[in-house]
């Protein structure tokens, strides 16, 4: 079976910029690789746990 389909009209597309210095970027970084998960999977997990608060 294939996966549904989303109309465009649905979907919002949102920029965030995340404004890091260097030290701070690679710690983010640092954190996600021992974690094994990607940045944006990090924000959007931060994002989605704060819309369910």
């Amino acid at each position: 079976m294939s996966a549904h389909k989303k109309n465009k009209e649905d979907l919002l597309n949102k920029q965030m910029i995340v404004r890091l210095t260097i030290d701070e970027y690679y710690e983010f970084k640092k954190y996600c690789l021992e974690n094994h998960i990607t940045i944006n999977a990090f924000l959007r997990s931060l994002i989605k746990n704060a819309i369910k608060k």
